[in-house]
């Protein structure tokens, strides 16, 4: 049928036009909307992904609709029943730009559990949710070396401590921490066997001795938590306030966590030592290294620290003795490399008299001169004995006769020096009458 041109067919065809035109505004309305709502994502997140009982768990949201409702839920993942106005649902209103931002107060409950985070809009239905977990124990691993050669022996230190809120902690003392060696990578986890157990001091730190494979590897560290105790004893085994009066508070339930750091395995350790040449010394000389040589070394696994021991064997006198010098070279893997130097001290050197020796001289029989008393010094005997003699022998008369004057001086080791005087006693004048 063909519309005529007539007023009241023009009215008709108009008010058609216009109905239309607001139905397929009206529809491109209702279909952007959803289209809006369907198309456009909204998210939140934490200030953290974990927290302590007490923390204040910041929740912040974007892409909602500017100035609309949204209402926030925190509830555990696993569907484990919460009761407490914590679990409850709340309003926020959505910014102009469509952000928003809250918190919520971690319960005592919530230890060792993973939270659920839902914030849903209740004008444009957008939805999204983010997770955090309530963890009041971190452990961390403090030491270890970046590369270990190969079967050799290292450390490793953890440390375990009690979440307090606030961004502050506390040390677990005497708390199992289990070690594992595992993929390089850390990322596969490991069962309940481990490589090495340690206990942590009151520090919170536990420290295993554990032997490198023969490949890339990981140390992993882990505690199993522990329960709360029932009854609850004064003081508690909460770390951050074991003396709370109210049990609740210094009672708590400890969660699991666990630390993994990533190993090089390192080349395998070479150390060689040579000893200097065997010397032997007088009992004056220094022995020590400066003098008599120092052992040299090579390796592969810096730093390398040079020690010596001497075991000493007494001579045949004071000042006779053989060092057996051991010199040890150790490198950072504890490997060690040993050699002996045999040191031998004499003392072959006599002493001298401190005073000049008497000069030979010829004397009348009634002019023999006194002996004088001699002193002697040794370079090593700090006291040698001098020892004096006579010895005479006849002349052509009783008067006259040649006497020979000794003093010989001797250290602890038997080296004597001797000093000899000779005086000839002669009888040159004639008697007088008296």
């Amino acid at each position: 049928m063909i519309l005529g041109n007539s007023p009241r067919t023009k009215q008709s065809t108009l008010r058609f036009i216009t109905l239309t035109a607001f139905f397929l505004a009206f529809c491109g309305l209702a279909l952007g909307a959803q289209l809006n709502a369907a198309t456009v994502s909204a998210t939140i997140y934490t200030n953290a992904p974990d927290y302590a009982p007490g923390d204040s768990v910041v929740i912040a949201g974007s892409g909602y609709w500017g100035g609309e409702t949204i209402t926030v839920q925190v509830t555990p993942t696993d569907g484990t029943p919460s009761s407490g106005e914590a679990y409850d649902p709340w309003d926020i209103v959505a910014e102009s730009n469509g952000d928003f931002e809250t918190y919520w107060i971690v319960p005592e409950d919530a230890v060792d559990r993973e939270m659920l985070v839902e914030a849903t809009g209740q004008s444009s239905g957008l939805y999204a949710t983010t997770t955090f977990t309530d963890c009041n124990t971190r452990l961390q691993i403090t030491s270890i070396p970046a590369s270990v050669p190969t079967g050799q022996n290292f450390q490793v230190t953890a440390l375990l401590e009690q979440r307090c809120g606030g961004n502050t902690f506390a040390p677990l003392e005497g708390r199992t921490v289990l070690f594992f060696l595992t993929e390089q990578n850390c990322g596969v986890d490991v069962g309940q066997n481990p490589d090495e157990t340690g206990v942590t001091n009151a520090s919170g730190e536990a420290t295993v001795t554990l032997t490198a494979p023969a490949y890339d590897f990981g140390v992993r560290a882990k505690f199993l938590g522990e329960e709360k105790p029932d009854p609850c004893p004064d003081p508690g085994n909460n770390a951050c306030n074991p003396n709370d009066p109210d049990p609740k508070k210094r009672c708590v339930k400890l969660s699991a966590s666990n630390a993994c750091e990533p190993v090089a395995s390192g080349p395998v350790c070479e150390l060689s030592i040579t000893c200097p040449a065997d010397v032997t010394i007088e009992c004056d000389e220094s022995t020590d290294p400066a003098n008599t040589g120092t052992a040299t070394y090579t390796g592969n696994c810096p730093p390398i620290n040079l020690t010596y021991s001497d075991n000493t064997t007494p001579g045949s006198c004071a000042h006779e003795y053989t060092i057996a010098r051991t010199w040890t070279a150790t490198d950072a893997q504890s490997n060690s490399a040993q050699c002996i130097q045999t040191i031998t001290v004499e003392d072959n050197t006599a002493p001298i008299f401190d005073q000049t020796c008497p000069t030979d001289v010829t004397v009348e029989c009634d002019a023999i001169p006194t002996a004088p008393t001699l002193t002697a010094s040794d370079n090593c005997d700090p006291a040698p004995v001098v020892t004096y003699g006579e010895q005479t022998t006849p002349g052509s008369c009783d008067q006259e006769y040649v006497l020979t004057r000794t003093w010989t001086a001797t250290d602890d080791c038997g080296n004597s020096t001797v000093c000899t005087q000779i005086i000839t006693v002669d009888d040159t004048e004639a008697p007088t009458f008296d």
